[in-house]
């Protein structure tokens, strides 16, 4: 058996190897450029002041222990992960579970095709661009922890949390139809896996985790033991 030596691969000649070479360290240039101005302009303290405003509820509903692993959320293992359920009570009692014991699994879902939808779309990730700059320029104004408007300051917290609001509005506005056809296609997935998902297996254990996060033993009050008159 013979090889054909003209259909060989031809090596990479010194050329085209420099300029892999100079792609990849101007990648990793951008990247230390970024990350420095990102630390230079407090970046993570913007970060710590909007968390520090979410209430202690809120960090509780979307804690990380909530999120369901790959295995249990796709029923990897179970004997019997899907079917389909003909009891209308039994119906409703296996979507209200999947519901309130995968949510952060569909809000997760949801974020994901968000993502993928603009990935397609080179107009939104130019108008996400213009707000990421919008919001480097605000940082890089509350070095000093406030930002001075003429006749009055804002602090750099009260910025943050408005610009916070602000982008949710726009990127509704900006990215409507991105937005809603992602928004439809996980909640067509989303019911569908809640409908012929059955986690029934766990439904003891989320019973308890809120039974005990709503029976909390309050604390105890001291009792005055009060002396007999003479």
């Amino acid at each position: 058996m013979t090889v054909n030596n003209d259909t060989a691969i031809p090596p990479l000649d010194g050329a085209s190897a420099s300029a892999g070479l100079a792609t990849a360290n101007a990648a990793s240039n951008l990247l230390g450029k970024a990350q420095n101005t990102w630390n230079e302009s407090k970046g993570p303290e913007v970060v710590k002041d909007v968390v520090s405003s979410i209430p202690e509820g809120t960090k509780k509903l979307f804690s990380a222990d909530k999120v369901r692993s790959f295995s249990i959320y796709f029923g990897i293992g179970d004997q019997r992960p899907y079917f389909v359920e003909t009891n209308g009570p039994l119906i409703g009692a296996r979507i209200k579970h999947n519901m309130s014991f995968f949510y952060l699994n569909y809000l997760a879902q949801s974020g994901f095709f968000f993502a993928l939808s603009i990935l397609f779309s080179p107009g939104s990730l130019l108008e996400i661009g213009i707000l990421a700059l919008v919001w480097i320029v605000l940082m890089r104004l509350t070095v000093d922890g406030v930002l001075n408007l003429g006749c009055f300051t804002v602090t750099r917290k009260v910025v943050s949390v408005g610009m916070t609001a602000l982008s949710a509005i726009v990127l509704l506005y900006v990215l409507a139809n991105v937005f809603w056809w992602a928004l439809s296609t996980s909640i067509f997935f989303m019911m569908v896996h809640a409908v012929l998902r059955d986690a029934s297996k766990y439904k003891d254990t989320s019973d308890t985790e809120q039974t005990s996060e709503s029976t909390a033993p309050a604390a105890e009050s001291p009792v005055v033991m009060m002396e007999p008159k003479v």
